[in-house]
């Protein structure tokens, strides 16, 4: 936007307010006045929402804290390597492949032809 344009619709607002101003019976700067604490208003409010809604952040992080310590998934690796593991078939089928290769290593060539 060029500075002509600018000044333009600058000059068209201040237009519009004066005319307004004139409406209700008050001058252009007591509107201004007027307009500029409306906006401060609006805009404090908006901080206290953004304070409020950051006050409930904390007690997230606290309920968070509070989960993780008690479902046992925040916490030292010692922990976790002290909780065992529900078995399951392939572990079984896993173990038994692994004692019988193991045998079969520590047999003599004559006795693995023999056997």
């Amino acid at each position: 936007m060029s500075d002509a344009e600018e000044k333009a619709r600058k000059a068209e607002k201040k237009a519009k307010l004066k005319a307004e101003a004139e409406k209700l019976g008050i001058t252009y700067e007591e509107l201004k006045k007027q307009k500029k604490e409306k906006k401060e208003k609006k805009e404090s409010k908006r901080k206290r929402e953004a304070e409020q809604l950051g006050g409930d952040d904390e007690g997230r992080q606290q309920e968070k804290k509070r989960m993780r310590s008690w479902s046992g998934d925040f916490g030292d690796e010692e922990k976790k390597t002290e909780t065992k593991r529900a078995r399951t078939r392939s572990m079984d089928k896993a173990e038994e492949t692994a004692k019988i290769v193991k045998e079969e290593k520590s047999q003599s060539p004559e006795e693995w032809r023999t056997a």
